[in-house]
């Protein structure tokens, strides 16, 4: 690994000459948010939990889901105590809006490039920073990045988070799908990425919700290695061949 090291050092030191100077500010954004439903809430029977959500703004912190943030409020009781999981599976087909707002400091801004970078968005999503739509989400599993800097502002930025709920997503794709599956356990989980375990397992209960890992706003210049592969091509008992394979983000104009 320290081979590697020095070879990635030698290599951006022939690429970018001594006056390039690369620089990197990362703001967390994980403090500060508030979520409520889209809608008035109101669970379809009396014995379900949670009578008096409506639409309430509950405070919270990510990373985080929004079935935990109303226990962590005192909305509704422990989910797996008993047989409370039964009493609050209406909260599947709720639609929420997480929301935070922040301000930013001009050594942020003043960089080159600024983008959000969101982590477990779970799952279906419409992102908007400063009521300008930038990102639709539909995979829990991977990273999103977005460039922001001209949406950004010094002082009280706004970014929400629209959630829909995966069943209604999941019930579309299931009447547009060119075959009809058969309709065993839990069919339509299939359509969505997130993790599968939401839905019910044999050791767990069914609570299909919605929530966030980490959210980082970024201000960066110079370069920045988005990827990296190593690949062995040559061993014996002398020596080994290693092939890296490197992309780059620059915002340098350079030849390599």
């Amino acid at each position: 690994m320290q081979a590697i090291s020095l070879f990635l050092t030698i290599i951006f030191s022939a690429v970018f000459d001594n006056s390039t100077e690369s620089s990197l500010k990362i703001v967390s954004i994980k403090n500060g948010w508030h979520i409520r439903p889209t809608a008035a809430v109101k669970p379809s029977r009396k014995e379900d939990l949670g009578q008096n959500i409506n639409s309430n703004s509950y405070d919270t912190h990510i990373p985080n889901s929004a079935m935990n943030v109303l226990f962590e409020n005192k909305a509704i009781p422990d989910p797996f105590y008993k047989d409370n999981e039964a009493k609050l599976q209406w909260l599947e087909k709720t639609d929420w809006i997480w929301e935070n707002r922040f301000d930013v400091k001009e050594e942020v801004t003043i960089l080159e490039k600024n983008e959000l970078i969101l982590r477990g968005v779970d799952t279906y999503a419409d992102i908007f920073l400063n009521d300008s739509l930038i990102l639709k989400t539909d995979n829990a599993f991977r990273t999103w990045r977005v460039e922001v800097k001209n949406l950004l502002k010094p002082k009280d930025n706004v970014l929400k988070v629209v959630f829909t709920n995966p069943l209604s997503i999941e019930a579309k794709k299931d009447s547009n799908a060119p075959v009809d599956y058969p309709d065993v356990y839990n069919t339509r989980r299939m359509f969505t990425r997130k993790p599968q375990f939401h839905y019910g397992w044999d050791w767990g209960p069914r609570f299909v919700s919605c929530g966030l890992e980490s959210v980082d706003l970024i201000g960066w210049q110079g370069f920045r290695i988005e990827e990296a592969l190593v690949n062995q091509t040559h061993l014996d008992k002398d020596s080994a061949v290693l092939k890296v394979d490197i992309v780059v983000n620059s915002t340098i104009e350079s030849q390599a």
